[in-house]
């Protein structure tokens, strides 16, 4: 669902939905598309940067088992994923966000890949 005009107040953020004989009617969240991509039947713009945000996330988490959520928001901002795709990725690999506690009461989320999901890494036995 695309926005297409709006005269007195700012443009909202288009929204994916999805419709599949397992799960039914669902709302798969924010969707960076254009109201002419949509029109036209194209969806390229966003599987494809879907596929960036899925790998970008794969790749983070070679190297980490969990991440400040800001860090991660930041660090693909950076790489000029947005927030909305980079959601959409977390949401298909399975991320799960847990919230923590710091010693001075400062509340943050991390996510972390559950362990069926991660990605194998490689440990030089020799090294």
């Amino acid at each position: 669902m695309v926005q297409d005009k709006s005269s007195l107040a700012p443009a909202g953020d288009s929204i994916r939905f999805e419709l599949t004989e397992e799960n039914g009617f669902e709302c798969i969240g924010a969707y960076d598309i254009t109201v002419d991509e949509l029109l036209s039947g194209q969806e390229g713009r966003w599987k494809k940067k879907l596929d960036i945000a899925i790998s970008f996330i794969t790749e983070y988490f070679k190297t980490v088992s969990e991440v400040s959520s800001n860090q991660i928001e930041e660090d693909a901002a950076s790489q000029g994923i947005k927030r909305n795709t980079l959601l959409a990725a977390k949401k298909k690999l399975g991320i799960v966000a847990d919230k923590r506690k710091q010693s001075d009461g400062k509340q943050y989320w991390i996510w972390s890949m559950p362990e069926s999901r991660a990605p194998a890494v490689l440990v030089c036995q020799n090294c």
